[in-house]
């Protein structure tokens, strides 16, 4: 195989688009390199980098604002409990 090759590169990059829209954003990011690897544009490439980046910041976000949520809530309800005395504060 060539090392610069369109269809190939055309590809992958049609193949990222699709896993990106139907699977994991993840593993579209690591065929839309492999299409820059084979001559794809960048100019074509770079705004699904955009939103695959955007949709992976995203679900970071989204975990840690709920594990975040999680220890608040703990928190709250350690308060809750030595106000009314279930747990005693020595």
């Amino acid at each position: 195989m060539k090392k610069t090759d369109p269809a190939v590169a055309s590809l992958f990059f049609d193949y990222a688009a699709l896993e990106a829209a139907t699977a994991t954003v993840e593993n579209a990011r690591q065929l839309l390199d492999l299409a820059v690897k084979f001559g794809c544009p960048m100019d074509k490439v770079l705004p699904l980098y955009g939103q695959i980046d955007h949709a992976i910041h995203l679900a970071l976000a989204k975990k840690l604002s709920f594990y975040g949520m999680l220890g608040l809530c703990v928190i709250v309800f350690m308060i809750y409990s030595v106000k009314r005395r279930w747990i005693r504060a020595y």
